[in-house]
């Protein structure tokens, strides 16, 4: 067609449900879902918590045999995994464990802008109509997620005689840390914490993709302290992030990954601290908290308390 003009229609459609946060139901849980839609472009989300407190102390002690297994599945992304199983020997073991979860707000934010897809004039050279530029629909929601959460586990262990295996795996959100010991001669004390304050969750929906990011503030401690004679040791951690631009769909190989393999007779000390903090663009116009990282924590009681996470000058709600 020449001389004259092609008008082009897009449509863009943005779905989004009522949200509803008021006070738990009987099963205790709240939360919220989005769906949105530009075109054929899909996204959704499904987030729910808890208010939550646990607390167990354990102490054991005695000879003979001894089998323990301890799973923490998948609360507000903490976990814990714990297997263990001795042959005849003497053993002390003492674990206590905090684990907290506070419901907090939601604030959703959605709007609607256009923009241009170029015209392309090498791909239309060829072509008798004249060149235009397409202008489309993309919806951008951003949900700022204030579900604070703690989880402590401090760990001590003494045994003496045929041989012990014990294997231990915390996680955070894509912060992993694992230890196995299979020992005659065994001391050993940990302590790991982690907390988790804020979660962003951002999505750009267009008629060609969907861009969904995930960030939070969260701390991740680990302590240990041990003496070991036997065949292995190992220890490992891993950072790696769950949602991204390139692996939305899965989690992504770590991005980092430290491996250390020992054998014989060790005495080992070691603190890993793992952290990420979000900051704010300036002109976002939201209040951000800034994230409770404490490295200096040691064996001292006052870090069994987990209330501290929530207490701290840095969470006030906003």
């Amino acid at each position: 067609m020449r001389g004259g003009s092609r008008c082009i229609y897009i449509v863009a459609i943005l779905m989004l449900p009522f949200f509803v946060l008021s006070s738990p139901l009987a099963s205790g849980i709240m939360g919220y879902d989005i769906n949105a839609r530009v075109d054929s472009s899909v996204w959704s989300l499904h987030r729910s918590t808890t208010n939550l407190t646990f607390i167990c102390d354990d102490n054991v002690s005695g000879s003979g045999k001894f089998s323990r297994l301890s799973n923490l599945q998948d609360l507000a992304g903490h976990a814990k995994d714990e297997s263990s199983y001795s042959l005849n020997g003497s053993l002390e073991y003492i674990e206590k464990v905090r684990f907290l979860i506070n419901e907090g707000k939601v604030i959703i934010k959605a709007d609607i802008n256009e923009y241009e897809i170029p015209f392309d004039a090498d791909a239309s050279q060829d072509s008798e109509s004249g060149g235009i530029n397409i202008t489309n629909n993309s919806a951008n929601i951003i949900v700022d997620e204030q579900w604070p959460s703690s989880f402590i586990d401090y760990k001590s262990m003494k045994y003496s005689g045929s041989g012990i295996r014990t294997k231990d795996i915390y996680c955070n959100n894509g912060d992993e840390v694992s230890t196995s010991f299979y020992s005659t001669e065994l001391q050993k004390e940990s302590l790991y914490r982690a907390a988790v304050n804020r979660t962003m969750i951002s999505a750009q929906i267009t008629p060609e993709a969907v861009k969904e990011d995930r960030n939070m503030n969260k701390t991740s401690i680990f302590i240990l302290n041990s003496f070991s004679e036997g065949p292995s040791v190992n220890l490992e951690f891993s950072r790696s992030m769950p949602y991204s631009e390139s692996g939305r769909f899965g989690r992504m190989t770590p991005n980092v990954l430290i491996s250390e393999d020992y054998s014989g007779s060790q005495l080992i000390r070691l603190k890993v601290g793992m952290n990420e903090s979000v900051l704010s663009p300036s002109d976002d116009g939201l209040q951000w908290l800034p994230c409770c990282s404490e490295a200096n924590q040691s064996f001292s009681d006052e870090h069994l308390d987990a209330q501290d996470i929530f207490d701290c000058s840095c969470f006030k709600r906003v």
